[in-house]
């Protein structure tokens, strides 16, 4: 039998144990001298009233949500747009200049090399030094070299026509093309590619080297679809009317380089006709368009008011 303090001792722990876990502190009834005192100190456990913090987070999360987007956009405008001085538009850099030129560009012009192999002439050659010679006229006459400071020529040992540069400033001339143009041919075909690359349309064309390369290294299979997309886009691609604007961009940018060279324009616009058949489709006539265009600008050309700055 259980004396009547020792049941009273068991009740008031069994009410603590309740009160412990629906998250009340209890004080011991031996610091209370009353019923009414007890209460009291119940009553003194309660949560502090937070309103006033509530309202303070409140706010300081409007300021924040009004900050951090203000922020994102400034960081945005100064870090990832830019305005190209040959377009005189902006453009949209989700990707930095040095990882294009020291990643993606040298990815594609080892590319290239590799698939070349040992077809590379020295650069003491004289088809060699052609080529640097009208570059150089090209890039000192229209004051340009800021954008080229690293631009090396390679002149490639393959029998059909090519000009290519890739971002990391490197220009592929093929023999083929030296063999066939004169100066003014050759010089619009350079310019043509040196505006690509000023008009940042080469990151484009990189990738595209890049993709090509990969897919095939994969094996037989991965090669077979490979070729299919080059046969489709080969057919398709001149008549595109993003590849199109950006080939008249070109155009119109490589007119205004060869001209302040001193180069003959009308002379060297002819070899369009000649450079690839594709040029000859009928929803493309880059020739053409070209021709039209050379009009206009030599015409322009002849009236120093109408001369481009």
């Amino acid at each position: 039998m259980f004396n009547r303090v020792a049941v009273t001792q068991l009740k008031r722990n069994y009410r603590n144990l309740l009160a412990s876990q629906n998250g009340i502190v209890r004080t011991p009834a031996r610091f209370c001298s009353t019923k009414k005192e007890e209460e009291i100190s119940y009553e003194s456990q309660a949560p502090i009233d937070d309103t006033k913090d509530y309202e303070a987070n409140s706010r300081l999360a409007r300021q924040l949500f009004l900050f951090i987007p203000v922020t994102m956009f400034v960081i945005y405008k100064s870090f990832f747009v830019k305005n190209n001085p040959f377009s005189k538009e902006k453009e949209y850099c989700f990707i930095s200049d040095n990882f294009e030129k020291k990643y993606i560009g040298s990815h594609a012009a080892k590319l290239i090399e590799k698939k070349i192999g040992n077809r590379i002439y020295k650069q003491e050659t004289e088809e060699t030094q052609r080529v640097k010679t009208l570059v150089d006229t090209v890039i000192q006459k229209n004051n340009i070299k800021k954008y080229l400071e690293d631009l090396q020529v390679k002149v490639i040992h393959i029998p059909t026509f090519g000009v290519v540069m890739t971002l990391d400033q490197t220009l592929f001339v093929s023999i083929k093309t030296l063999e066939t143009c004169n100066d003014d041919e050759l010089v619009m075909l350079i310019c043509h590619e040196l505006s690509h690359y000023l008009l940042s349309h080469s990151l484009k064309k990189s990738l595209k080297i890049i993709y090509y390369e990969y897919f095939k290294s994969l094996g037989k299979g991965f090669s077979q679809q490979v070729e299919w997309y080059k046969r489709m886009v080969s057919q398709y691609k001149n008549g595109a009317i993003y590849n199109k604007f950006e080939e008249r961009r070109a155009d119109i940018l490589s007119h205004e380089l060869a001209h302040r060279a001193g180069f003959d324009i009308l002379k060297g616009i002819e070899v369009y006709g000649e450079f690839t058949p594709s040029l000859g489709h009928p929803d493309y006539s880059h020739y053409e368009m070209s021709k039209r265009l050379l009009k206009n600008f030599a015409e322009n050309a002849n009236d120093p008011s109408a001369a481009p700055e």
